[in-house]
């Protein structure tokens, strides 16, 4: 699989549809996100079951905000629609790897309980 461009108009979309999503948001000007690209696409062609998309936080600043980032490049790691980690910075292809590995065998049913469980928290 390769890498997709996400926008704000995709990003729902996206999300429904595939049940793990790497979302890289970087810049063009950005002198650590350059190494980091080939990286991403290393691993996209390896790991067909997750989605990796890219975002532009100068092209897309609404979903750069919607999730927090601060700093880039950044990688947002997302299963079944809810986001499960975040790392800023550089990271290596043996680090990232190690994190979808983290992402793949998570028990889903209890994030989504603790998930729950949180939302009742933040709703009282």
């Amino acid at each position: 699989m390769r890498i997709i461009d996400l926008t704000i108009e995709t990003f729902d979309s996206k999300m429904n549809k595939n049940k793990m999503v790497v979302l890289v948001f970087w810049a063009p000007w950005c002198a650590p996100c350059k190494p980091l690209l080939p990286i991403i696409d290393a691993a996209a062609a390896t790991h067909p079951d997750v989605l990796f998309a890219k975002i532009d936080i100068e092209d897309q600043p609404e979903l750069a905000k919607s999730l927090q980032v601060r700093s880039i490049p950044t990688l947002v790691f997302i299963r079944e629609k809810i986001v499960i980690f975040a790392n800023a910075g550089l990271i290596s292809a043996d680090e990232l790897t190690q994190q979808l590995k983290k992402l793949t065998v998570l028990d889903m049913k209890k994030v989504h309980q603790d998930y729950a469980k949180a939302q009742k928290v933040n709703s009282s």
